[in-house]
């Protein structure tokens, strides 16, 4: 920019400075020069075409050297405006110069040099920059005052408003949108907080009956199972993961053959998603415990009526199905153990009919047989009568209890059970915890050792005297009847207590059992609140244990034992 200012101060003075070329009077073109330098930092050169100085603003022409050599001259007599940065050995300083040949009708007549000391350009430059920096550094306040202004006014409220949208989508349902200063901001601000409260009400809404489908699921005894139409599970409720052996919350996009290894559920489904009718199947699943299950599937369609998946509704039937069993099994065994002792007595009455009576001996021992026959039908149908009367007090929920030394009660037992077995009580061991006190129905309880004691004297070892304990444990009283005998196989536990289940049937026979001795004990226990506990192996004798609760409910209506 420098350089071209230079050029047009030549083109400023070059007019006056030919005229004067022209005439050949050398110290006039010299005291021009020197007068259009004063109180100027612009050097002026008038340097002829041989090189020679012809005039100088700064300097005297005649101690000058040749100047046909400089570049800025060379450039000019060849028809360029010559332009060099350089040293000047004159001034000694670094310069820059700018030159133009001077013409006259069409001939040279001389070069105009005008040169600048770089130590004023830099001064220029220099406060050329500083203004800039200030100029610069105001126009940054400024933009940067009016950038927070906007910010505060238009990119806080909006970023304030994409924060509030983006806590919205993740479910909070407690974002509220902050009201602008700025008109449209605020209009915006009013419609998403009326947008916020409607979502919010739809969330709550959604979320409450979320809650009540999943209590009700899992409060459900059946169990369910949704599926998708690729068989891949949406939804299953606990009751369908305890059926299934499986955990309801790690099933979801599962597919329902890994969760339900089944395949006449596989085909139960299949044939729902094709049908519009429900189908129902009763099916076996398989797993630590064998399941009965039956299964009805129906379709699931979508708004539009178009099939997207299955729902199986599982009912547990095992239980029923084992009651049937039990059901059928007691009167099987009802008519079995009735019949027995009927027909053996009919038949001994026939036969002394047909004559035996008249021989004496004979007709004593067929009466004697028959009336053992009688007592052991006695014993059945009491029995039956007892159950009857417990089943009905357990199903009424309450019994008439009392307070009752467990030390007295054993001993009563002991007394009872031997003399029924005709065994001497002292052979039985009997240890108590002292003053050890249990609210209880005396009568029951009483029934349920003597039943425990009576079995353990008849399969008891006789060598060894069975043992009778009783102790607190927590908030129960233990008694448990200890005997050496036989044993129990473990693959009987589970059915001993069935009424009419017998280990040896044909043992439990002739020491005249009715087989529903162990089913009295349980339930004369399960109305106390209590349970039976069996310990026992071949070879090792059995232990019998009653678990009664020492707490009771008072106040509760008495039905007399």
């Amino acid at each position: 920019e420098k350089a071209y200012d230079l050029e047009r101060i030549t083109y400023l003075i070059e007019d006056r400075l030919i005229e004067e070329i022209e005439s050949g009077n050398r110290a006039r073109v010299d005291t021009l020069c020197k007068g259009l330098g004063v109180d100027s930092l612009v050097r002026i050169t008038v340097v002829l075409p041989n090189g020679e100085v012809m005039g100088e603003s700064q300097d005297q022409p005649s101690l000058m050297v040749n100047h046909l050599d400089r570049p800025e001259i060379e450039d000019a007599l060849a028809g360029r405006v010559g332009r060099s940065l350089r040293f000047s050995d004159t001034l000694r300083t670094n310069m820059l110069y700018v030159a133009r040949a001077l013409h006259q009708e069409g001939a040279v007549i001389g070069v105009l040099r005008v040169s600048l000391p770089m130590t004023g350009i830099r001064d220029a430059q220099r406060g050329i920059r500083i203004s800039l920096f200030f100029g610069g550094l105001l126009i940054a306040m400024i933009v940067t005052w009016a950038a927070v202004k906007i910010f505060k006014r238009f990119i806080q409220p909006l970023h304030a408003l994409r924060e509030g949208a983006l806590r919205l989508t993740r479910g909070e349902v407690d974002v509220r949108f902050p009201l602008a200063e700025t008109k449209e901001v605020h209009d915006l601000s009013v419609v998403l907080n009326a947008m916020a409260d409607a979502m919010t009400q739809r969330i709550e809404q959604e979320q409450r009956q979320r809650v009540r489908t999943q209590a009700i699921l899992t409060a459900m005894s059946d169990g369910v199972i949704a599926v998708d139409s690729e068989d891949r599970v949406i939804l299953m409720n606990s009751a369908a993961g305890q059926m299934c052996h499986s955990d309801p919350t790690a099933v979801t996009g599962r597919l329902l053959q890994e969760v339900v290894r089944n395949s006449s559920l596989d085909a139960l489904i299949r044939q729902a998603k094709s049908s519009s009718e429900i189908m129902t199947k009763e099916v076996t699943i398989m797993g630590p415990e064998n399941r009965r299950i039956i299964g009805c599937c129906s379709g699931l369609n979508d708004l539009q009526g178009q099939r997207i998946g299955a729902l199986l509704v599982l009912k547990d039937i095992t239980r029923l199905r084992q009651l049937e069993a039990i059901a059928h099994d007691f009167a099987a065994n009802v008519s079995h153990e009735l019949k027995t002792p009927v027909t053996s007595i009919l038949g001994f009455i026939e036969t002394l009919l047909d004559g035996v009576y008249r021989d004496p001996e004979k007709a004593e021992r067929f009466l004697r047989i028959a009336h053992r026959q009688a007592m052991r039908l006695e014993s059945i149908i009491e029995d039956l009568l007892t159950l009857s009367r417990i089943d009905a007090q357990e199903g009424r929920a309450c019994i008439s209890t009392e307070a009752v030394s467990i030390e007295e009660l054993i001993s009563s037992a002991v007394e009872v059970g031997s003399l029924r077995s005709d065994y001497d009580a002292s052979g039985i061991l009997v240890e108590c915890e002292p003053g050890l006190q249990a609210r209880l129905n005396a009568p029951l309880m009483e029934q349920a050792l003597v039943n425990l004691i009576d079995n353990a004297l008849k399969y008891g070892a006789s060598e060894r005297p069975i043992e009778v304990r009783a102790e607190r444990r927590g908030d129960d009283v233990a008694i448990s009847v200890h005997d050496y005998g036989c044993g129990i196989d473990p693959r009987h536990h589970s059915r001993i207590f069935e009424r009419f289940y017998r280990v040896d049937r044909n043992r439990s026979r002739k020491e005249g059992g009715t087989g529903l001795g162990l089913s009295i004990v349980d339930h004369i226990v399960r109305i106390h609140g209590g349970r039976v506990e069996l310990t026992s192996a071949q070879g090792k004798g059995s232990v019998f244990t009653l678990h009664i609760p020492i707490s009771w409910i008072p106040n509760q209506p008495a039905i007399p034992g």
